[in-house]
C-alpha cells in the first residue's frame, strides 16, 4: 500500500468521528469510506488510528461517553474487522465460522 494512501487512512478516522456515535456505527461510517487493505499490519494500524479517535470523541464527560479505554475500542473493532471477514469469506468453510458463543469468549475480558 502506497503511504500516500495509508495516510489517507488514518486521516479519515479522525475526519468523521463525533460525539454521541457507539462503536459498532462509528466502524461502518468509516468502513464506507474506503476498503481496507488486505494486509494484516496496515488493518492493524488503521484500526489503532480508529480507537484513538473513537475514545478522543467519545470522552468520559460526553453524553453517550465509551467508558472503557482505547485498548477495548481497537481490540473490539479489531475483532468486529475479523468476524466480518470470517463471516463473509467464502475460503472459509461453514462449518468453521465463528460461532457467538465464541465471539463473546474471545473479547469477553478486552478491558480488565
Amino acid at each position: 500500500i502506497a503511504q500516500s494512501t495509508f495516510d489517507y487512512y488514518l486521516e479519515h478516522c479522525e475526519s468523521f468521528l463525533g460525539p454521541n456515535v457507539g462503536l459498532d456505527e462509528a466502524l461502518r461510517i468509516l468502513l464506507r469510506q474506503f476498503r481496507l487493505p488486505g494486509e494484516a499490519q496496515c488493518i492493524d494500524r488503521i484500526m489503532e488510528r480508529f480507537a484513538r479517535a473513537f475514545k478522543k470523541a467519545n470522552p468520559s464527560h460526553s453524553s453517550k461517553p465509551w467508558p472503557y479505554s482505547e485498548d477495548a475500542a481497537y481490540v473490539l473493532a479489531f475483532s468486529l474487522v475479523m468476524l466480518n471477514t470470517d463471516l463473509h469469506s467464502s475460503s472459509i468453510k461453514d462449518t468453521k465460522r465463528m460461532s457467538v458463543d465464541a465471539f463473546i469468549h474471545n473479547n469477553r475480558s478486552i478491558d480488565t
